[in-house]
């Protein structure tokens, strides 16, 4: 028996026909340790995550949903797997190996015209998979239903509501996932919550149907034993290889004198496949695999690459996402649910920073696109993202969001939320400008309405340096603000003792102290908590975002010493400090890489040359880089879209303005 299936001629190469992609290898071993890197297999409706042959998390639709179930390869003997995807697209190969001796091989795809996950099992030797659901769960044996279509056995998982999809915020409709499988396969159920089944030696099939109604599931299975794998992985090999396709082909755009050019038109792939598979039906692009939900800043890093790698429709359909809430509800929060499971993830002054790329986001369709009906359709929810960061100016300076990256990984204390943010300020004077411009082109707002935002950019921008610039630095917070802000009562968030606890189990209403600190019920009444200090930062992330947003606040050389600096920390370390000692050594967000790869390059910087290399290694075995890193090494959410984005598209401007030089 022949194990390895081979590719089809039509994926070999790149999305017109040029040079074939080098393939990436993830090895997982079962006896560990493993490196953590995490596929991702999605058609917008079903999503399933795997870390090599271990298929941790699958749920949908929608994709705002719990995990429904895991399958993870177990072994009585030391196994092997080593896993590449085919090129442009979300089908991955699991080589399985025993003593250094290839003994099978897993396929996995999801179906792109279904909500179907199917595994395609081709093994000499017996495989055990273990198969986990929630508790609450209720198990059907139906295996029988389907016996007359060739099915060995199949089993209905049927889940209620009011599961937990993220934090606090719980399911609304219950939910079916139909398993069946086909082959010698024999099943014991282990526990109320896991099954196990034994695969022998042989061809075998397992496959995992959802839908958003029983009936669908139904006909979905019947369809699938009825026509086998092989037609639908045919049809969606043909889907991905029009997507591919379809995009730009950066290959004629970077020269063959560009460094790790293979490896860099590699990782282009695995980056548009990987914000493929996360995009929902819906439009919006998941925060990644820990985080069932849509951000809207992700949204605008991954727009943004989007429209790079020449895929307007993609990058449109996130905004189309917003727009559609925003019509419903008059109001855009840090991050949003989807039908039928809607919910707003409500932080600390949403009011800012992601109204500025929303903003931000839209004028770069229209630039990309040139549609100026889009924008003007879209133009009341733009309007409501000017206005509501206009209301929490406080001497010219908007406070942080509370969910702002570097404030959520610890980077920047809770305390300064508050404070004048140097970003969220910018964001607001960048996306503004491009606002008022643009409404007063088209005769959106009369005169006299452009007269008044005009003045108040003005003036923002005039106080912009003597609030966040200090002594030849770029500074990130301004106690300033906090200290003449009338502070709220009550906010909704995240809880200042729980954080430094760690505590944090879900997002609710807090309560200002008496001396200060926002605390949770439970925390306001056990009594005074410790006073936050205060103090002053220069955090990297920040430094840097003027050269991402074009904005031209600074001069380039004003900025330049710092931005060498830091890269060469990177190159040596594979992290960096900033102007100040982050409150965990070690750590930078997980775009700060590609942050710092587009300052040097807009600096024609010789640094930038060993930083595009460094941050190429950075991406892991499957192309992804990861929500954090700490020393070099990935640390929580891998397989991010919003960094991975922001990352390749620095990568991508180096090499492409690096070989004309």
């Amino acid at each position: 028996m022949s194990l390895l299936l081979g590719l089809p001629s039509g994926l070999q190469s790149g999305p017109s026909g040029g040079s074939a992609l080098a393939t990436r290898e993830r090895v997982w071993k079962s006896g560990g340790p493993d490196d953590g890197s995490v596929q991702c297999l999605g058609n917008g409706k079903l999503i399933a995550y795997e870390k090599g042959p271990d298929i941790f998390q699958i749920f949908g639709p929608p994709y705002v949903a719990p995990t429904a179930l895991s399958i993870l390869l177990e072994a009585s003997a030391p196994l092997e797997a080593r896993s590449t995807r085919e090129p442009g697209a979300a089908i991955w190969h699991h080589a399985i190996f025993e003593d250094a001796k290839q003994s099978g091989e897993l396929l996995d795809f999801v179906d792109s015209q279904s909500p179907m996950l199917v595994r395609r099992i081709r093994n000499d030797i017996p495989l055990r998979f273990h198969i986990h659901y929630a508790e609450g769960t209720e198990v059907v044996q139906n295996g029988d239903r389907y016996a007359p279509k060739g099915a060995a056995g199949g089993m209905l998982l049927e889940v209620p509501t009011g599961r937990p999809i993220f934090m606090n915020y719980l399911t609304q409709v219950p939910e079916w996932y139909q398993l069946v499988w086909t082959g010698k396969v024999k099943m014991e159920q282990s526990s109320p919550t896991d099954t196990v089944l034994t695969v022998e030696a042989g061809e075998s099939t397992l496959a995992v149907m959802s839908g958003e109604e029983y009936p669908d599931i139904v006909r979905d299975t019947e369809t699938m034993l009825t026509s086998g794998v092989n037609p639908l992985l045919d049809i969606t090999r043909a889907h991905w290889k029009e997507f591919t396709q379809a995009r730009t082909d950066f290959g004629p755009r970077i020269k063959a004198n560009v460094p790790d050019r293979g490896h860099l038109l590699q990782t282009v792939d695995d980056v548009a496949v990987l914000l493929a598979a996360q995009q929902s039906s819906g439009g919006g692009v998941l925060a990644g695999h820990n985080y069932h939900w849509f951000g809207i800043r992700d949204q605008n890093g991954v727009g943004r690459t989007m429209l790079y790698l020449g895929e307007p429709q993609q990058a449109r359909a996130i905004y189309d996402f917003y727009w559609s809430i925003w019509q419903r509800y008059q109001v855009l929060h840090n991050g949003e649910g989807m039908e039928p499971n809607m919910f707003f993830h409500v932080h600390e002054n949403d009011g800012v920073e992601i109204p500025g790329y929303l903003i931000l986001g839209a004028f770069e369709i229209v630039a990309s696109t040139h549609d100026d009906d889009y924008l003007k359709q879209i133009f009341p929810m733009l309007e409501w993202a000017w206005e509501v960061q206009k209301k929490n100016l406080v001497l010219d300076m908007l406070p942080f969001d509370g969910d702002e990256t570097y404030v959520a990984g610890g980077l920047l204390p809770r305390s300064a939320l508050n404070d004048g943010s140097a970003e969220a300020t910018l964001l607001f004077l960048e996306s503004g400008k491009k606002l008022v411009n643009w409404a007063e082109q088209h005769h959106k707002w009369p005169a006299a309405r452009v007269a008044a935002a005009r003045g108040v950019l003005s003036e923002v921008r005039r106080n912009y340096r003597k609030n966040f610039w200090r002594d030849g630095r770029l500074i990130t917070n301004n106690p300033e603000r906090a200290a003449a802000a009338p502070m709220p009562q009550f906010r909704h968030g995240v809880c200042e003792r729980c954080q430094a606890e760690k505590e944090l189990k879900h997002l609710t209403w807090n309560e200002r102290s008496s001396n200060g600190r926002y605390l949770c019920p439970r925390h306001f009444a056990m009594g005074p908590y410790t006073v936050a200090p205060v103090k002053v930062y220069a955090l990297a992330s920040v430094s840097l975002t003027p050269f991402y947003l074009h904005s031209d606040m600074f001069q380039k050389e004003e900025l330049a010493a710092l931005v060498r600096k830091l890269a060469k920390d990177f190159i040596e370390t594979g992290s960096f400090q900033g102007a100040d000692a982050p409150l965990v050594p070690g750590k930078i967000v997980g775009y700060d890489i590609g942050m710092l790869l587009y300052a040097l390059t807009e600096l024609h910087d010789p640094l930038a040359a060993p930083v595009y290399r460094k941050a190429l290694q950075f991406a892991d075995p499957t192309g992804a880089w990861a929500e954090y890193y700490i020393d070099g090494v990935p640390h929580l959410t891998r397989c991010r879209p919003w960094e991975s984005a922001i990352n390749l598209e620095a990568v991508l401007h180096y090499a492409e303005q690096a070989g004309g030089q």
